[in-house]
């Protein structure tokens, strides 16, 4: 919503806002959502913590980006419960559970990238003086082991 006086974004004051946008609460209305009771709703919101602390803070992250950070944390406490399920089988996964479980890892994975969250990796190739002292460290115990051997 713009101001039409000089187009920039118009925002509520806070009191004309809901608890969920002023960020008092983490869904709109419900008292069994209270995070200090509920497993599920406490590491929803640690998730959410710790995909927006990823991006930057809650300064930096957009409003699109909070929305899709939400939407990830909900598939990945619901993963955790279908692994545990899966875990607790001592079977094996059954086909249906499997099917949802890679279903909800790929949509996952399609929001995370969309949200600029992607996997880096990282060289972890040593230089060489740090290679050759190492191989130099296995020769020596490979020469003790030999002599200590029958």
């Amino acid at each position: 919503m713009r101001s039409p006086a000089n187009g920039s974004p118009y925002v509520r004051p806070a009191r004309q806002r809901s608890a969920v946008t002023n960020g008092g609460r983490l869904f709109a209305v419900d008292s069994r959502l209270d995070i200090r009771t509920n497993a599920w709703v406490r590491r929803f919101a640690d998730l959410c913590e710790i995909y927006i602390a990823h991006l930057g803070g809650q300064d930096v992250v957009s409003a699109p980006q909070r929305a899709t950070i939400r939407r990830v944390a909900a598939a990945d406490v619901e993963l955790e419960l279908l692994e545990k399920r899966m875990a607790l089988k001592r079977t094996g996964a059954d086909p249906a559970d499997l099917d949802l479980y890679f279903r909800g890892s790929n949509s996952q994975s399609r929001l995370l990238e969309k949200i600029g969250m992607k996997r880096t990796l990282r060289d972890v190739t040593p230089d060489l003086q740090t290679y050759l002292a190492q191989r130099s460290e296995d020769l020596i115990d490979e020469e003790i082991d030999e002599a200590e051997s029958p």
